[in-house]
């Protein structure tokens, strides 16, 4: 044995060896310090974007309480939100309607609920067009003006209200 610490190539080969492992073992220390930092950083980051998404949230949120309501539901058939049937009350689209409705009623007899819609939206906004009902479009316009909403989408309010009275005309 005492011949292997003799000679100078095996006591090159341990030094050798024993600077290898002393090197992987810093290099192992090194990688783990820095597996730890980047667990730590992921860490901060994901509390970072996690704050911005909840903020993003809140802004998000926030828009669409500032956005006005709709006029009309998304349900089918159509209805008149809160907010539409004070836009009708404003404009008179309930007493228009009950005025008119017999005459439009006997040009859609016979036909379905949505046909009947379809044909009071054309006859509202023809109306519309050519200025021929005292409320619209200046109140329109006025109303649209007070709900700070564009005139367009006050239009099928009158609809609505148009096709309730026509399909009370029609009998069943």
């Amino acid at each position: 044995m005492e011949d292997w610490f003799g000679t100078p190539q095996i006591v090159t080969v341990v030094l050798g060896a024993a600077a290898v492992l002393l090197a992987v073992g810093v290099w192992v220390g090194g990688v783990n310090k820095d597996r730890t930092h980047l667990k730590e950083d992921a860490a901060r980051d994901r509390k970072t974007m996690q704050g911005f998404m909840e903020e993003i949230r809140a802004d998000i949120k926030e828009i669409f309480k500032r956005l006005p309501k709709p006029f009309l539901g998304n349900a089918s058939p159509v209805t008149l939100t809160e907010r539409g049937e004070k836009a009708a009350e404003r404009i008179r689209a309930h007493e228009w309607a009950s005025g008119i409705a017999s005459t439009l009623a006997e040009q859609v007899k016979g036909k379905r609920e949505f046909e009947v819609y379809e044909a009071c939206q054309n006859y509202v906004n023809e109306m519309y067009r050519q200025n021929k009902h005292p409320a619209m479009p200046d109140g329109v316009k006025e109303c649209a003006c007070e709900y700070g909403s564009e005139p367009a989408e006050l239009v099928p309010v009158p609809a609505v209200a148009l096709r309730d009275a026509v399909l009370k005309e029609i009998p069943d």
